[in-house]
Formats: structure tokens, sequence, C-alpha cells
């Protein structure tokens, strides 16, 4: 019995939990399982439980933080373009 749960934990650890995490928070399954090893090595379990959730948190802080300049980027292209377009 101990040996069905041994490989069925680690099937869902570096299986199931990547594809499932990266569909529900857009992490890929690289990043879940370097961010849940990382955040196990560093904080035990509670890291690796926590290391998900403070990596999709950050993803959209660093999206919300750089849209402002893609937005800023993207209005000094048209207006090259426009200039471009009219010389």
């Amino acid at each position: 019995m101990l040996v069905v749960v041994l490989v069925y934990q680690q099937i869902e650890n570096y299986v199931i939990q990547p594809v499932v995490y990266r569909k529900a928070v857009e992490l890929s399954g690289f990043a879940t399982i370097a961010v849940v090893m990382a955040g196990g090595a560093l904080l035990g379990a509670i890291g690796a439980i926590l290391a998900v959730p403070v990596a999709a948190s950050l993803k959209i802080v660093l999206g919300e933080l750089s849209s402002a300049r893609r937005e800023r980027m993207e209005s000094l292209r048209a207006e090259a373009r426009q200039a471009g377009a009219s010389a």
C-alpha cells in the first residue's frame, strides 16, 4: 500500500498538479515545478504550498506594471506610423 501511495503522490505532484496549475493560474508546467521546488527548498512544505499562488500574484503584478509602458510604446509606434505616412 505504501508503494501505491508513493507512486500516486509522485504522479500527482509532477504530472497532474502542473497541468492543473497551468490552466488555473496560467503558469507553464516548468514554471510551476520550478517555483514549487524553490519554495520547498527555501521554506519547506509551507513554501511549496505557497509558491504557486505567490508566483501567480507576481505574474499579475508585473503584467499590470508593464501594461502602462506597453500602451505608451504602442501609442508612440502609432504616432511614428502616422508621421511616416504623412511625410
